[in-house]
């Protein structure tokens, strides 16, 4: 688990994952006091990273392996990091989307992880061995 401003949890990559990783990632926050709102963006950021790892980690007929994810609260800055042993994926490499472009002339997929560079002031991502390295952070408000 860690100290008092950190803990992990390690889940199966599947469908119940986001759930657990949900819940995991709300009674971090309440319990360090985050404010709602900023703890609504950590969980948007990571519910993206989460549900592509689920996804689109493994190939057909792959079994899911597992994703790490480790909550730090120093000072007023809350820092995810989150580990898969998924096949190689920088998700910060994706170009970002045309906004502008017509509707019918933009590619399907990258507007998640847009929104998570929107709403992170850190981005990283590193592969270390087998494993997809991502980190993401953000000031947040504490207090009541």
């Amino acid at each position: 688990m860690g100290d008092g401003n950190e803990a992990t949890i390690a889940v199966c990559a599947d469908n119940e994952a986001m759930a657990q990783v949900r819940s995991f990632v709300e009674n971090f926050g309440q319990a360090r006091a985050v404010g709602a709102a900023d703890l609504a963006r950590v969980l948007i950021a990571v519910e993206e990273l989460v549900t592509n790892i689920v996804r689109y980690g493994y190939g057909p007929g792959q079994q899911p392996g597992s994703v790490r994810v480790t909550l730090r609260l120093v000072g007023n800055r809350l820092s995810v990091e989150i580990v898969d042993d998924s096949r190689p994926f920088d998700p910060f490499a994706v170009p970002e989307p045309d906004l502008d472009a017509p509707i019918e002339a933009r590619t399907i997929g990258g507007l998640g992880l847009y929104i998570v560079k929107a709403l992170m002031d850190v981005t990283r991502y590193r592969r270390d061995g087998a494993h997809n390295v991502v980190e993401i952070s953000r000031p947040v408000t504490l207090g009541n």
